[in-house]
């Protein structure tokens, strides 16, 4: 039998792992960004249902002014928002010299739904601070 996996927050065990990593995986959503003020359809000053009844094609077809109204208040909450230290740790496993430094035999993909930017910006915002010899990664979402 298998001992049991340490507790999801044993500091050392994680490091511990992520140092053996051969591969590291981020799967992301709309959590990821929560800590940077955007919500998940919360804002709008309207009760969350009738938020989500929004994206719907059927709302489209009812009122495409109102959905059209909603979006773009989204996109300028997002605008604003800035990246927080989650966008920004994904960021830096994202930069081979920087991962070597945690997980220096590890290959890094982050898979996320998230539309907002946020990664992006960490990302380019890190990219941006670093000597040349040391920005030597694959552009994201270019």
């Amino acid at each position: 039998m298998d001992p049991k996996p340490p507790s999801s927050d044993d500091a050392a065990a994680f490091r511990d792992a992520l140092s053996r990593s051969k591969h590291i995986l981020v799967l992301s959503g709309a959590g990821l960004s929560a800590a940077s003020v955007l919500r998940v359809y919360q804002p709008f000053e309207m009760p969350a249902d009738c938020v989500r009844a929004l994206a719907t094609p059927q709302a489209w077809g009812e009122n495409q002014s109102r959905v059209w109204q909603f979006y773009h208040y989204r996109r300028e909450i997002a605008i604003k928002a800035r990246p927080n230290a989650a966008h920004i740790a994904i960021a830096r496993l994202s930069i081979p010299a920087l991962r070597e430094m945690v997980a220096s035999n590890a290959e890094f993909t982050h898979i996320t739904q998230n539309i907002d930017g946020l990664s992006t910006r960490a990302y380019n915002d890190i990219l941006s601070a670093l000597p040349e010899t040391e920005q030597r990664s694959r552009p994201l979402f270019q």
